[in-house]
């Protein structure tokens, strides 16, 4: 070998001994009977992590044997009910430069595992700390329902560690930090019912502890708010305003228990209290004028009482938020973000608030924009369809019957959907649409109700016959129905049977539990005891016979004229 090579070879040398070696990462777990979701985050992280540190908690079940199955290094502690105790214990055997905090239920996208190695391996010596997103993941309903940034990964050695028992909260002695579009996804807040209700039996009897220790604690109070939301939301607004008044009184707070203000408006709409919400997140805003939850919940609640000027404005300014929220994301650590992807339910709320405020142009503009950045839910197409002929005058037959139709195209098995496009048609006189749904309804729906409506169609029609034939088919297994006696009475009346009219009717009577003592001989009698039906129909909620009963007055008047 030549000079030239040797002298090639050395520099090689050199460089890989300069080289600064790769920093090495450490996942610190604690666990307890985890395994039906450790398998799926060993998984996730073992292509990350250089060193995995387990601590055990009394595990009965066959989590110890997986961690172990990945190579984790285990370490039993008996649960002494607190998590901070026991995160600082995983810490405590870590070797590597880096801490990564993962829990059981959670799972790393795979394929962000390169953003944290490139973060890690360019960040500046005063970084100690790398935040990454953690999403809410509802498996059933396939979709997230919170988001936020955590701090996952931390230096070593650094004096960082944890502190209260349930909460358990980052202590950072110095250092900045670094925002990652990094993922996890946490699936522990949608378990069975069973394991969910433990969880939340742990997590209560933490938090009252300490609370107990510290009855002035803000942050004890805005978890606990937090906590009942789900089971109590009037336990948690009485924790969450604890925590709004002790904000007032503080200068100097950590941004994230502005969340509560989210919980507290969140609870009230679920109360219906809508003008209670709107001015709690009026207050909220004088803190985060972008907050996209907030607005999201103000512009609902206006929409629901009626001020659709401001249910519009605050739609908008949502929309807006939302934009400056997806462009700026690593820059908004404190914001929990429930909310953050109704763009097109809020284009359906400003478009039906155009529609009640007569603005047809603009309303139905909104409504086109939401079908087009998002396919629609079955519930998106009802609220719109429900809304447009509340809101819509009676005669825009055209535009009702677009939107009908539309939403039909995406989901024609919907049973809601098919019941307004009946009811549209039946209300539109167009006698074919209206069957034609009618017969679907039929073929889903094991119910009297629809063949009855289909007899109250044929008797508007005049088509008695056909009305007879289905209510003959009936009458063997609803013989004593008021319903389809009454709608006897109907055909009876028309075509001039009055004897058979007042069999019906007395066999609808006692359907009804009305008791008539006298002998029908004028019309008069007879159009005294049809007014009691109708009366009784109306108390009952059968509003819908009331015209049967007004239409055989008349025909029972020509009938007494005729023979008199």
């Amino acid at each position: 070998m030549g000079r030239k090579g040797k002298n090639k070879n050395r520099k090689v040398r050199a460089a890989r001994l300069q080289r600064p070696k790769r920093p090495t990462i450490s996942a610190c777990m604690i666990v307890k009977n985890e395994e039906e979701f450790l398998p799926q985050c060993l998984e996730s992280i073992k292509g990350l992590i250089d060193e995995l540190i387990v601590v055990d908690t009394g595990s009965t079940d066959k989590t110890v044997e997986i961690a172990q199955s990945f190579g984790a290094k285990v370490y039993h502690h008996p649960w002494e009910n607190d998590f901070s105790k026991h995160r600082n214990q995983s810490i405590s055997y870590a070797t590597g430069d880096w801490i990564f905090i993962i829990d059981a239920d959670e799972e790393l996208v795979t394929e962000d595992i390169q953003i944290i190695r490139k973060t890690i391996r360019c960040a500046a010596d005063d970084v100690t700390q790398i935040l990454v997103r953690v999403l809410d993941f509802n498996r059933e309903l396939k979709l997230v329902t919170n988001e936020t940034h955590s701090i996952r990964l931390f230096r070593n050695n650094t004096g960082i560690h944890y502190e209260g028992i349930v909460h358990n909260a980052l202590i950072i002695p110095w250092g900045n930090y670094i925002i990652t579009p990094a993922r996890i996804f946490h699936y522990g807040y949608h378990l069975s019912k069973q394991k969910m209700k433990e969880k939340f039996q742990r997590r209560i009897c933490l938090l009252d502890r300490q609370l107990e220790q510290d009855p002035h604690n803000i942050a004890t109070l805005f978890y606990l708010a937090n906590a009942w939301f789900e089971r109590d939301c009037r336990k948690s607004l009485e924790y969450g305003y604890r925590v709004v008044d002790r904000l007032k009184a503080s200068e100097d707070f950590p941004a994230v228990l502005l969340n509560v203000f989210y919980t507290l408006g969140a609870c009230h709409m679920r109360f219906e209290e809508y003008e209670a919400a709107i001015d709690i997140c009026n207050k909220a805003l004088e803190y985060q004028s972008n907050n996209v939850d907030i607005l999201y919940i103000l512009c609902d609640a206006c929409l629901r009482v009626g001020r659709y000027e401001e249910g519009i404005k605050f739609g908008r300014k949502y929309l807006e938020a939302v934009r400056q929220y997806k462009d700026n994301i690593l820059k908004m650590k404190d914001l929990w973000v429930h909310k953050g992807g109704k763009e097109h339910e809020v284009l359906i709320g400003i478009g039906l608030a155009y529609l009640a405020s007569n603005n047809r142009e603009k309303g139905i503009q909104c409504i086109d924009e939401a079908t087009r950045i998002q396919q629609l839910s079955a519930s998106d197409w009802r609220n719109i369809v429900e809304h447009i002929n509340l809101f819509l005058p009676e005669k825009e037959w055209r535009v009702k019957e677009y939107y009908i139709e539309k939403a039909l195209q995406q989901y024609p098995d919907d049973i809601h959907l098919l019941k307004l496009a009946y009811a549209f048609y039946k209300e539109k006189k167009d006698v074919k649409s209206a069957l034609t749904y009618l017969k679907t309804l039929q073929g889903m729906l094991d119910d009297i109700v629809w063949k009855l409506e289909e007899v109250e169609i044929q008797i508007n029609e005049r088509n008695y016959l056909g009305a007879l034939t289905i209510l003959q088919e009936l009458y063997p297994s609803y013989s004593s129905d008021w319903r389809i006696n009454l709608l006897l009475f109907r055909i009876s009346i028309a075509v001039g049977n009055i004897e058979d009219s007042v069999d019906y009717m007395n066999i609808a009577l006692k359907g009804l539990g009305i008791v008539i003592t006298e002998s029908i001989e004028t019309y008069e009698h007879y159009a005294s005891i049809l007014d009691r039906i109708a009366h009784a129909l109306e108390e009952k909620g059968g509003k819908e016979y009331i015209e049967i009963i007004l239409e055989g007055k008349e025909d029972l008047l020509r009938l007494f004229r005729a023979a008199a």
